[in-house]
């Protein structure tokens, strides 16, 4: 049984078929995230981002199990945080959960906010992969008031 690849239900589904949440909590502070009501969290703790327990060694065994049942997915990074929020720069687990992805023979599709912070791992995406990054305000200001940390 599959531990954090997950497929979405609902609306989400439209977006992707399959997903995994490396994080829990985003520190972005978009004042309108839906996530923390979607996971019933606390806006402020929801603000208080952290690493997924045990995420990279789930997901390895995810995608083990996936590859020796012969199905292969695209799978999307993150739909309740975001894969490049600031504290990436300190555990870089988007980085590790590509690379698990890859060498298990699987897709990633990532949705970010983080801009600059995803320029690094850029060069191991591959064709089939999609990469996509969502601009709200085109006003510095406004964004800076809307998105506080992206």
């Amino acid at each position: 049984m599959l531990k954090v690849i997950y497929q979405p239900k609902g609306r989400a589904a439209e977006y992707s078929p399959w997903a995994a949440n490396l994080y829990r909590g985003c520190g972005h502070r978009c004042l309108y995230c839906y996530a923390p009501s979607a996971l019933q969290m606390p806006r402020d703790e929801f603000h208080k981002p952290t690493p997924r327990v045990g995420i990279i060694d789930k997901l390895t065994k995810d995608c083990a199990e996936l590859k020796a049942k012969g199905e292969f997915h695209k799978v999307l990074f993150c739909f309740s945080c975001d894969p490049y929020q600031p504290i990436n720069d300190q555990f870089q687990l988007t980085r590790q959960a590509i690379e698990v992805l890859h060498f298990n023979g699987q897709l990633v599709s990532i949705l970010t906010k983080g801009g600059h912070r995803a320029l690094a791992d850029l060069p191991l995406l591959k064709t089939g992969d999609e990469f996509a990054v969502t601009l709200t305000c085109t006003d510095d200001a406004l964004s800076r008031q809307w998105e506080p940390g992206a």
